[in-house]
């Protein structure tokens, strides 16, 4: 691989299939999986929370993790997780990540699912003390089309029609830099999905879904364990 296909900090430059809108069926699925391991360190260790039945597990070691663990909170997802030899925990993730020491993996990732949180900052906090790489997908709610959409119908996409609030949080890809840039996390590198020619032209117009690499440096006074639930709405 040379040089041109590496990305900030050496994370190689993801083949992620053009084309592709609906991601529909286990082996679509399976592809965008195996197309993310691309942007894990090479040989790292790899935390994925919220992993489901661990088709990510899977295409992380395949693709050459060293070790690759999950945290689930559904019994069927463990349970798929132990029937397929995968190391998984049971547990809930708003509840913080009390267990794990800093920085005590390569790359914590959470795929399709930030947006679902009441508070995803904390969720943030806690997978960039416990890896030296967070890797995130969510929804574009940049992307035009929303925009059409909300333009045609009067109706922010993602709202549900039994409810006025709540999750998804609707995420776009400057409003991910400008937080950053105010929690002094670094955005390592920005992949869009699908990956089109207009998607990777402009990324916040066009991705229907945005793939990241965020990264922090551990601070002097150690950061303590989130103890209180993350979707807890007392705080400010």
């Amino acid at each position: 691989m040379g040089a041109e296909d590496q990305g900030v900090s050496g994370l190689p430059e993801p083949p992620i299939p053009r084309g592709f809108f609906i991601l529909s069926g286990n082996e679509t699925i399976d592809i965008f999986y195996r197309s993310l391991t691309a942007l894990l360190p090479p040989g790292g260790t790899v935390l994925d929370l919220a992993c489901g039945d661990g088709l990510f597990l899977k295409a992380a070691l395949a693709a050459g993790a060293r070790a690759a663990e999950g945290v689930e909170i559904s019994q069927s997802g463990v349970l798929a997780c132990v029937q397929a030899g995968l190391t998984v925990h049971h547990g809930d993730i708003t509840e913080g990540l009390t267990s794990y020491t800093d920085h005590s993996f390569d790359c914590v990732s959470l795929i399709r699912s930030l947006e679902l949180f009441d508070r995803p900052e904390p969720v943030l906090d806690e997978m960039l003390r416990v890896g030296r790489f967070a890797l995130v997908t969510f929804n574009n709610y940049g992307n035009l089309r929303r925009d059409l959409r909300r333009w045609t119908t009067g109706i922010l996409p993602g709202s549900k029609p039994t409810r006025l609030g709540g999750p998804p949080a609707r995420i776009t890809l400057p409003h991910l830099k400008l937080y950053c840039g105010h929690a002094d996390i670094r955005l390592e590198k920005v992949v869009p999905v699908p990956r089109t020619t207009l998607s990777t032209v402009c990324s916040e117009w066009f991705s229907e879904e945005i793939a990241a690499v965020l990264s922090r440096p551990l601070r002097a006074n150690p950061q303590e364990p989130v103890q209180l639930p993350l979707t807890d709405r007392t705080q400010p």
